[in-house]
């Protein structure tokens, strides 16, 4: 087991480490997150470690990606446990900072993302559903980009639509930073890991892994027959629905790229996009907790 790893907690001693590591001629792999570390983010740190030469693992709550009416307070803090999560993997730096080092004076002119900078990737789905939230997302990863300057930067799929908006400001903004998107990590009944798993219940938790089950089976019926995004869909709703999860954000079938929803296609386009590779996303509440998750229909050769 390795050492405790280095914190940072100041702006002053980021820019020092950088600036080291710079010297050094090492490559900085970030990871960055929001604490209350789960085996998931520990495998985006262990990825980090093999593709770079030194890992910095930022966490942060990050209040601009929050609505007012969401889990800001409530989201697990524990700073203590994660150091000691981090153990495990050697060479890694965490830089945990204060919201004022982030944003001094609530605002931050020079690294704020404004809306008219999101196109049509991030305004839909969870764009919809949470106004506001892309806009704290990359607003907090353009700041952390900027401050960090690593070479690759490291994001877990589960939050599939974030990784596409995360690639397009890379794009946008020139960080020049090989951006990762690493597989998603389940429980061993599914559901895919999350840091607000820990709100459930026990009987919450059971029934939230109808979620993977329903996208499993809609997955499978893609790969061996003709389906269209609309009948995929109903798939996942009919197992939400046998589980009594019945506040559904939404399902939808989705071209992987663009994340347009594949339903506004005729059906024989929909069923031809979908053989050349498509995306289920789904946001559900079990309960009073928000849960995502996604499935990659892989393209299927004629």
């Amino acid at each position: 087991m390795s050492n405790s790893p280095e914190l940072i907690t100041d702006l002053t001693q980021l820019a020092q480490w950088v600036q080291a590591q710079s010297d050094d001629g090492l490559s900085v792999g970030l990871v960055p997150t929001m604490g209350a570390l789960h085996a998931g983010h520990l495998s985006l740190v262990k990825s980090a470690a093999q593709q770079s030469d030194v890992v910095l693992v930022t966490i942060f709550v990050n209040p601009t990606q929050f609505a007012a009416d969401e889990d800001l307070q409530q989201y697990p803090r524990d700073l203590e446990g994660d150091l000691q999560r981090l153990q495990s993997v050697a060479k890694v730096t965490v830089f945990a900072p204060t919201v004022t080092d982030i944003y001094p004076s609530g605002k931050s002119p020079a690294t704020n993302i404004e809306s008219n900078e999101l196109d049509d990737v991030a305004t839909r789905w969870e764009g919809e559903q949470r106004p506001g939230h892309f806009l704290g997302v990359t607003t907090i990863v353009h700041k952390l980009f900027t401050l960090t300057k690593p070479q690759i930067a490291f994001f877990g799929r589960k939050d599939y639509q974030q990784l596409r908006v995360i690639e397009q400001l890379n794009e946008e903004h020139r960080h020049n930073i090989k951006i990762v998107g690493c597989p998603i990590v389940r429980e061993e009944d599914g559901l895919a890991m999350s840091s607000r798993n820990a709100y459930l219940t026990a009987a919450q938790r059971t029934q939230a892994t109808a979620i993977y089950k329903g996208l499993q089976t809609a997955c499978s019926m893609a790969n061996n027959m003709e389906m269209a995004a609309t009948e995929l869909q109903e798939v996942v709703q009919k197992q939400l629905g046998n589980a009594e999860i019945n506040r559904i954000d939404y399902v939808a079938v989705v071209h992987p790229k663009s994340l347009e929803p594949l339903v506004l296609l005729d059906r024989t386009e929909q069923i031809k996009q979908i053989k050349l590779g498509a995306i289920i996303l789904v946001a559900v509440f079990v309960g009073n907790t928000r849960l995502i998750d996604n499935i990659y229909i892989p393209p299927i050769n004629p």
